[in-house]
């Protein structure tokens, strides 16, 4: 994800993250048609995933200045509250990019 980042591939992207959704369904009926006892394991979404920076691909976009693909990602992460004719509330995580903040302390 953060090499499609890098070379501002948002089609790919959006194909890849498919495919890993695809995937991911697949082996949850695995584990279910099975009936194993095993607690399902926590599988961190491969968007969220950080590089050896600790950047993910939405604040590796950011940090590389790839508008395209940072207005891309952010898009497809929003969330449409409301929408009344040409008006709409639109909430966007903002989660990933406040990643490097919670350690520094500003005076």
């Amino acid at each position: 994800m953060h090499l499609l980042v890098i070379h501002n591939l948002p089609k790919m992207y959006t194909k890849f993250k498919a495919r890993w959704l695809e995937e991911q369904t697949k082996n949850d009926l695995n584990v279910s048609n099975n009936n194993q006892s095993e607690e399902k394991k926590h599988i961190i979404p491969i968007w969220q995933r950080v590089n050896i920076d600790g950047l993910t691909p939405l604040s590796l976009a950011a940090q590389l200045g790839q508008s395209e693909m940072f207005s891309f990602l952010l898009d497809e992460r929003k969330i449409t509250q409301w929408c009344y004719g040409p008006v709409s509330c639109v909430l966007y995580p903002l989660d990933q990019l406040d990643i490097g903040f919670e350690n520094e302390v500003y005076f």
